[in-house]
C-alpha cells in the first residue's frame, strides 16, 4: 500500500469509528449515572433509617463512606471503557489501513537478540503490536517495556523494579540484505567501549559533529557501515527522532532487517478517559502513533 492510499484509508476509518466510539462513551456515561444515583440513594435510606441524631459521628462517617464506593464505581468502570474502546479502536483501524493488530505483541525479543541492541532485563512487557507492508517494506512495531529485578538495600529479602527501557520497537524486513552489521547507539562512551573491545564491532568515524554529539555508529564492515551513514541519512534519522518524540533511538541494520529501539516518554497508545468526549480530531492525535512509523519508514 502506498503513502497517499494508506492515509486515505486512515483518515476514512477514523471518521467512521467517531460515532461508534461516542455511542459506546455514552452508554458507559450512563452506566457511571446511574451506579452512582443507586450507590447515593442506598447510603441515604440507610441513614434515614437509622437513628442518628444529625450530628452524630457516626452519620457523618457513614455518608462520607458513600464517595469511597463511587470512586471505586468510576474507577472500575473506566478501566472497562478504556480497555474495549482501544481494542475496537485499535482492530478497526489496522483492518482499515491493511495491517493486523495483536493485543500481545508481534515477536518475541530473542527472536531479534542478534541485533544487540535489546538491553539486558530480568522482566519484559510485550503489547499492542501493528504488522503489515509499506512501501514494499514488511513493518512489525510492537509496545516493549523491559525492566530489571534487584535487591532492595532496606530490605534484602524484597526485590524493586527497576525500569530499564520503556518504548517501541520496529522490526523493518527488506528484500536486500546487508553484508555487515551496523548499530546506531546513544554516545555512551562505556557503553561504547564494551561493545568495541569484547566483540567484532568498531567504531565508525563519521564527519557529522551534531550527530556525533548525540549518537555512535559502530560495525563490522567500515565501508557498508559509511555508506548507510551518509549525509543525507544522517539528516533524516535526526529528523525521525525529532517526529517520533524520542529520548532515544537505537537501530541495527543486519541481514535483511532494520530493528529500531525508541525509547519514548509514554505508552504507544493511550485512549482517552470516559469524561473525555470522542471526536475525530482526537482519534487522529492516537493514529499520529502509527503514521509517524510510516514517516519514519519514508525518511530512513
Amino acid at each position: 500500500m502506498t503513502e497517499g492510499a494508506t492515509l486515505k484509508k486512515m483518515h476514512e476509518a477514523l471518521h467512521a469509528l467517531q460515532p461508534v466510539l461516542e455511542r459506546r462513551r455514552r452508554k458507559y456515561r450512563l452506566r457511571l449515572v446511574l451506579g452512582v444515583t443507586a450507590i447515593v440513594l442506598i447510603i441515604t435510606a440507610w441513614v434515614v433509617l437509622t437513628p442518628y441524631s444529625r450530628f452524630d459521628m457516626p452519620m457523618v462517617a457513614t455518608i462520607s463512606g458513600a464517595l469511597i464506593p463511587c470512586v471505586i464505581y468510576y474507577h472500575a468502570l473506566s478501566h472497562f471503557y478504556r480497555t474495549r474502546g482501544k481494542k475496537i479502536f485499535l482492530n478497526e483501524f489496522s483492518q482499515a489501513i491493511a495491517f493486523t493488530y495483536k493485543p500481545d505483541g508481534l515477536f518475541n525479543l530473542s527472536s531479534v537478540s542478534a541485533h544487540k541492541i535489546i538491553p539486558p532485563c530480568n522482566r519484559e512487557s510485550i503489547e499492542d503490536g501493528f504488522e503489515g507492508d509499506y512501501n514494499g517494506v514488511h513493518i512489525a512495531l510492537q509496545e516493549v517495556n523491559l525492566d530489571d529485578l534487584e535487591r532492595d538495600p532496606q530490605n534484602k529479602n524484597r526485590t524493586r523494579e527497576m525500569p530499564v527501557f520503556n518504548g517501541v520497537f520496529v522490526r523493518l524486513t527488506l528484500r536486500k540484505p546487508f553484508e555487515g552489521h551496523t548499530v546506531i547507539m546513544p554516545n555512551n562512551a562505556m557503553l561504547t567501549w564494551f561493545r568495541t573491545r569484547f566483540s567484532e564491532f568498531q567504531k565508525v568515524k563519521l564527519v557529522a559533529p551534531k550527530f556525533e554529539r548525540l549518537y555512535d555508529v559502530m560495525g563490522t564492515d567500515q565501508v557498508e557501515s559509511r555508506v548507510i551513514m551518509n549525509p543525507a541519512f544522517i539528516e533524516r534519522f535526526m529528523q525521525a527522532g525529532e517526529i517520533l518524540r524520542a529520548r532515544y533511538m537505537e537501530v541495527s541494520f543486519l541481514a535483511n532487517e532494520i530493528l529500531i529501539a525508541v525509547a519514548r516518554n509514554r505508552p504507544l497508545f493511550e485512549y482517552d478517559p470516559l469524561w473525555q468526549k470522542v471526536t475525530t480530531e482526537r482519534l487522529h492525535k492516537k493514529a499520529k502513533d502509527i503514521e509517524t512509523v510510516m514517516q519514519l519508514v519514508d525518511i530512513l
